[in-house]
């Protein structure tokens, strides 16, 4: 068996602290009975992280990279991995009991960054979610030497949350007149306290959302004077027709049923006057453009999901 110690320096998401590891398995094959384990690889939190590598060379090494590797598991109360809770977790649990040894993942949380990018797809343009299309995003920029690596790099995107929260910071804010065209666009400015992994660029029937590095950037598509404001208890609200835009049903409960017809996430907005939310009243400015990165966020509610001790 070779036994492999490495010290790496590469982003990662900040969930992952102090006594939590990233484990990533390579197999011959799917099926844990017929499959024998090739290498096993474990990156644990420090200053600078350390990177465990253990690779079979015999098939009798399989036990000793299982042993290795649980001695490195059973310091830590999360494990990290990317599709782990399909094929690593369970792959592992199997052989250790086929082996009549105790099963180091026993009791501790995990967090499986495929099942937990899942509610930031919709901003990246990926062919699908495998963990070469999320390393795709970063352009060759860092040297990847294996999977485990890679999930830790891919680990980061997580902090893309943060591009939807207003930091406690001013923002500049203004109109745009476009050259040529009778639209006017009202664009916010600010920076975020901590750099993003990636540039985003996102786009919306209205909004028109930019980061590079920590600087934002939102454009929004006024509706003449007016601009959206959007509401995600849409499930409360009906459009109205021939208003065009969102209510209360407390109030549209006397509106006749032919002239209004339930909300949803796309029309659920009222309309406010550009000049509430100009720079001179900075107040309304940030609830407006929170308001805002609320509705474009979807589905993104937590920054991450851990799931419970097994």
């Amino acid at each position: 068996m070779i036994s492999n110690t490495y010290k790496i320096e590469l982003p990662y998401a900040s969930v992952f602290k102090e006594s939590w590891c990233l484990v990533d398995i390579e197999t011959e094959g799917r099926f844990w009975r017929t499959s024998r384990l090739l290498a096993a690889r474990v990156i644990t939190y420090g200053s600078p992280l350390e990177e465990y590598e253990w690779i079979a060379e015999r098939e009798s090494d399989e036990y000793d990279i299982l042993s290795e590797l649980a001695q490195v598991l059973m310091r830590s109360s999360c494990i990290m991995t990317f599709n782990g809770d399909s094929f690593d977790l369970p792959h592992l649990r199997k052989k250790y009991q086929a082996y009549r040894a105790q099963d180091p993942t026993k009791g501790k949380k995990t967090l499986d960054l495929m099942r937990a990018l899942m509610p930031y797809k919709f901003m990246f343009e990926l062919q699908s979610y495998r963990l070469a299309d999320y390393l795709s995003l970063f352009h060759g920029k860092y040297d990847i030497r294996n999977d485990a690596e890679g999930a830790l790099l891919v680990s980061s995107l997580l902090e893309l949350s943060n591009l939807f929260t207003l930091p406690d910071t001013s923002c500049e804010a203004g109109m745009l007149e476009q050259e040529g065209e009778s639209k006017k666009i009202f664009r916010a400015k600010w920076k975020t306290p901590d750099e993003m992994p990636i540039a985003i660029e996102i786009f919306d029937e209205v909004f028109h959302l930019t980061s590079c590095g920590s600087y934002v950037r939102l454009e929004i598509t006024c509706d003449g004077s007016v601009l959206r404001r959007y509401y995600i208890d849409y499930e409360n609200y009906d459009f109205l027709l021939a208003e065009g835009y969102a209510a209360h049903r407390s109030l549209t409960a006397y509106v006749a049923a032919d002239r209004k017809e339930k909300a949803v996430r796309t029309n659920c907005f009222s309309l406010i006057p550009v000049s509430s939310v100009f720079p001179d009243r900075p107040d309304r400015l940030k609830k407006y453009i929170q308001s805002v990165l609320v509705y474009m966020k979807r589905g993104i509610d937590r920054p991450f999901d851990i799931e419970d001790p097994v």
